[in-house]
């Protein structure tokens, strides 16, 4: 067996201004793969890293920057990723972030967060819904090994491509130290609570439904402020029409700037709730990044959302926005409840943490290296 796995980590996610959790799961789980003593990193990429690049200069890794004249899509991680996996000498692939080498002389696991980029649930570009159609099915199902975020997702990706139940294996998301260390939080003042939500207008994050439950929450508290993240370069207007349409007033609406973790936390931490209602997850990583922060989650009972709170969240009906409004306004006016759902989420947040995440991953990549032997 070997000594030392060289892993080849396709970093296209890093490159693109619009990823974020699966930017976050990149980077969280590079850094903490550097740390273990068999493992070697190589991270591929052929245009400048948008994300994570302070904090991956500083991990013990190999940064392999290659030039793709003229390339304007991913395609090049079809050709290059493999190509240089075999001249470093690597031992198997790596691609975070759903899409993964179609044909390769090297192993490829495969981390498929979830079925929603395939299944048309997603806002894609038509460049993307083109390279998945040519590239992503069949990646899937040629991947030695597919790395899932939970049960939820486990079964939805085996009975959607009809793959053997034994190449997927459940390794949960965590969550980066920075939201660790936001510190004890009071229960907040009723006067000018501080609301946080999901800005993306993908479909499936129900930005209207959260627009429609914090107006709600400004009529019983005209001082409150909601906090947007995850918000794309140019989507602004979009949001602010659909805010305007739900009853919320401008100056109640911020969007939140936050290019990496450090900056995220200190959003967490001066929030008093998370709204979360989305309509369709394969883990929803802002839940539990709240519950490190301190932060109680009023959330979705659908996809993989009750399966990772785990208790700690309240569930609600995600096309109800009076029951998301009515659950988010019962803790802010319920100071044990607000520090009970506090606590909860803190003690369900220790269960998430890289180093756990990156030994599951560590073992995947052993899996299929010996069946390579």
């Amino acid at each position: 067996m070997f000594r030392k796995l060289r892993i080849a980590v396709d970093a296209v996610a890093l490159s693109d201004a619009s990823t974020f959790g699966v930017s976050s799961y990149t980077i969280g789980l590079v850094e903490a793969l550097s740390a273990l003593d068999d493992v070697e990193v190589l991270l591929l990429y052929p245009w400048p890293l948008h994300h994570g690049a302070a904090k991956l200069a500083r991990v013990k890794i190999r940064h392999i920057r290659f030039a793709v004249p003229g390339a304007k899509t991913r395609e090049w991680e079809q050709m290059l990723v493999p190509l240089l996996s075999l001249t470093m000498r690597c031992h198997l692939i790596h691609s975070p972030a759903n899409v993964a080498p179609v044909l390769s002389p090297k192993p490829v696991v495969l981390t498929l967060h979830d079925i929603i980029t395939y299944s048309g649930h997603s806002n894609n570009s038509p460049d993307s819904q083109r390279y998945l159609k040519r590239y992503g099915m069949p990646g899937v199902r040629r991947a030695a090994a597919i790395i899932t975020v939970s049960e939820f997702s486990r079964r939805q990706i085996i009975d959607f491509f009809g793959i053997d139940e034994a190449r997927v294996h459940v390794i949960y998301n965590a969550i980066a130290s920075e939201f660790f260390a936001c510190g004890i939080k009071r229960a907040p003042s009723r006067d000018k609570p501080v609301v946080l939500g999901c800005g993306s207008l993908a479909p499936t994050k129900n930005a209207r439904g959260t627009l429609m439950a914090f107006a709600r929450i400004h009529a019983r508290y005209p001082g409150s402020k909601l906090l947007l993240f995850s918000v794309s370069p140019g989507s602004e207007g979009a949001l602010r029409k659909l805010a305007a349409a739900a009853g919320v007033p401008e100056d109640a609406l911020e969007f939140v700037a936050a290019p990496d973790d450090l900056t995220m936390s200190s959003v967490f931490a001066r929030s008093d709730v998370l709204l979360f209602p989305s309509l369709w997850e394969g883990f929803g990583l802002p839940v539990v990044e709240a519950f490190a922060a301190g932060t109680p989650v009023v959330t979705s009972r659908e996809g993989a959302l009750a399966e990772v709170s785990g208790g700690a969240a309240v569930l609600v009906d995600p096309n109800d926005p009076a029951a998301i409004a009515d659950a988010a306004i019962g803790m802010l006016e319920n100071a044990d409840l607000w520090n009970k759902m506090r606590d909860l989420g803190q003690q369900r947040a220790a269960l998430f943490t890289w180093q756990r995440a990156a030994a599951q991953t560590a073992e995947v990549y052993r899996l299929v290296a010996r069946k390579e032997v």
